[in-house]
């Protein structure tokens, strides 16, 4: 994973039934100008429920979604290739789990790179 000159990132994280909007990749640091790029997501969805779920920046106005699930998704899984470039997120902002109400379980997983915005 990651792109040529530029420190990687990847992350595997379990979503449990009772857990709501989670961090899966943390910010860039205030100030550093640096975006996530996504090049890979797997969605595995191991307890389906009526809550909808996006997989996204936290940006407050407009963020860039990568993976928006309707409510009761059925278990399995999902990929989302982005391919060898990756998509970026907005500038110095984290990849999250983002739902309305708890309820779904998963596993999600992922690769990337930071780059200079």
């Amino acid at each position: 994973y990651g792109f040529a000159g530029h420190a990687g990132w990847s992350f595997v994280r379990n979503i449990a039934t009772t857990d709501t909007d989670t961090e899966l990749v943390a910010a860039p640091a205030a100030g550093s100008g640096r975006e996530l790029m996504v090049q890979h997501l797997t969605v595995t969805i191991t307890t389906a429920a009526a809550q909808a779920l996006n997989i996204e920046d936290d940006a407050s106005s407009g963020p860039v979604q990568l993976f928006a699930a309707p409510g009761s998704l059925a278990v399995g899984t999902w990929t989302v290739d982005c391919g060898p470039l990756g998509v970026a997120l907005t500038t110095e902002q984290a990849l999250q789990f983002d739902t309305a109400a708890a309820g779904v379980g998963a596993t999600i997983s992922g690769f990337g790179y930071y780059r200079e915005a």
